[in-house]
């Protein structure tokens, strides 16, 4: 059964207080653990837990593109369009 990717990082968070503490002996079970609750692969595990990776940063912000053309602009650029019959842009 394949784990939400909320519990994952749970899961993982939890992990990562225990993985930095161990020596390497006892890294290599719990990355063995891990790997097979989550279904993560053993590099990508290692990378989480030791630091070079941050579970807690946000995606970037989503910005909308700056509009080409001005409601006028739209206005006479569809008026255009309609007196050429609707042409694509392949026909020119």
């Amino acid at each position: 059964m394949k784990m939400s990717l909320k519990s994952r990082k749970e899961l993982v968070r939890k992990a990562k207080g225990r993985y930095l503490k161990v020596d390497k002996s006892q890294k290599v079970v719990i990355l063995d653990e891990l790997s097979k609750n989550t279904g993560l692969s053993r590099n990508y595990l290692t990378q989480i837990l030791s630091a070079k990776i941050d579970l807690t940063c946000k995606n970037p912000i989503n910005r909308k593109r700056h509009e080409k053309y001005d409601v006028t602009d739209i206005f006479y650029l569809t008026k255009i369009w309609r007196i050429f019959d609707y042409p694509c842009g392949q026909r020119f």
